[in-house]
């Protein structure tokens, strides 16, 4: 099932298009930096936000790899989310149990209604339907604007996931900023007409 028809189970009358778009990039590390800058340059602007970034740490002796993080946006607090194989271990470093726990513990957060929620990567996690999937499912479904990484290599699970809801950019933060503050423009438009303010909009026709 993907996210355009647990959407629609999840509330009646669910918009035609969620505010969902994915930064799709080859590259990890600039992925990675992409978002990052763009959630510092809006948490600059004074926006609510909840989201997560992922950076790479020192390497650890008895490890090939270095450690990944999850650094959360809010609380600066950082989560190591892969496990120690050894030198010789090849391949992803990843540490399940702890990125789903940490997922868990996110979602719960959303309840609190960011303006924006931003989770860093939509990867193998995600496509197998785990990590950090269901609070991008949860975010959706309550209306709010969601921003997601996605790796080139997982660009048709992406598609697949999201159902045609999501709208897509590179890795550009000005292009990025200008599609969330845009929603907000619209949303602050639909409040005004709601309450019955005059915004000087002539009827024609």
């Amino acid at each position: 099932m993907n996210i355009q028809q647990k959407t629609c189970d999840a509330e009646e009358g669910a918009k035609e298009r969620a505010a969902i778009t994915g930064v799709i990039g080859k590259d990890s590390a600039q992925l990675d930096a992409t978002i990052s800058d763009t959630a510092q340059a809006l948490l600059s602007s004074g926006y609510n936000i909840l989201g997560m970034v992922q950076e790479r740490g020192k390497k650890r002796a008895g490890c090939a790899h270095r450690e990944m993080r999850l650094r959360d946006l809010v609380t600066g607090q950082i989560t190591i989310i892969s496990e120690s194989r050894g030198e010789q271990a090849r391949g992803c470093h990843l540490d399940r149990a702890a990125l789903l726990e940490h997922a868990k513990q996110f979602e719960l957060r959303i309840s609190d209604m960011p303006e924006l929620v931003i989770i860093n990567r939509f990867g193998r996690a995600e496509c197998e339907g785990s990590g950090f999937r269901s609070a991008i499912e949860l975010a959706v479904s309550l209306n709010i604007p969601v921003l997601v990484g996605v790796s080139s290599n997982y660009h048709d699970s992406w598609k697949e996931f999201h159902g045609g809801l999501a709208d897509e950019t590179g890795l550009s933060s000005v292009e990025i900023i200008n599609w969330f503050e845009s929603l907000q423009a619209t949303k602050v438009t639909v409040l005004a007409l709601d309450a019955g303010v005059d915004l000087g909009i002539e009827n024609i026709g």
